[in-house]
């Protein structure tokens, strides 16, 4: 079920949207909101590791575990998506096009 891993990337875009239907006035308010992706079977044992540090905008947790490929002799570096947070505002960014 690819769709599953992919619908984590776009969720942010499905709660703004959802949030604009909520309250028309204040939408954007949502743009603030932390949100963490995860693994079914990853459980946070301290919580502190997954806050979002102080003047940065995206926390990629194990960022450094896996390689590269190539693809249209372009380099490309595997980021894994288990744990990714963001705001949603930095999220829709990301996801816009």
């Amino acid at each position: 079920m690819w769709w599953l891993q992919v619908s984590r990337i776009f969720i942010a875009n499905v709660l703004r949207a959802r949030a604009a239907v909520a309250n028309r006035h204040r939408a954007d308010v949502i743009d603030n909101t932390y949100l963490l992706t995860s693994d079914t079977d990853i459980w946070p044992i301290y919580g502190n590791v997954y806050q979002l540090p102080a003047g940065r905008d995206i926390l990629s947790l194990n960022s450094d575990c896996c390689g590269a490929f190539s693809h249209r002799n372009v380099e490309y570096r595997m980021l894994p998506m288990a744990n990714v947070g963001m705001r949603i505002g930095t999220w829709r960014r990301l996801t816009r096009r």
